[in-house]
């Protein structure tokens, strides 16, 4: 649980990112996930608990984002 707590904020600054331009939320998703992926290949520290909580912050901050959008 403390992983996946642990890489939400990683996954709040990727939809962050959009607000700035969608190509730097996706080179941040491209590079997180292949960083955990060849972490995983080397270490075996199952690498989706980290790729879960970095899934429910970009959930989480859409939510948030589509919530602000809408009050406006």
């Amino acid at each position: 649980m403390k992983r996946l707590l642990l890489h939400i904020p990683v996954g709040v600054a990727c939809a962050a990112l959009v607000l700035a331009h969608w190509s730097l939320a996706l080179v941040l998703t491209i590079a997180f996930l292949t960083y955990e992926l060849n972490q995983d290949r080397h270490k075996k520290d199952r690498a989706f608990k980290d790729i879960a909580g970095f899934a429910w912050g970009i959930a989480l901050a859409g939510i948030a984002l589509l919530v602000l959008r809408a009050l406006n």
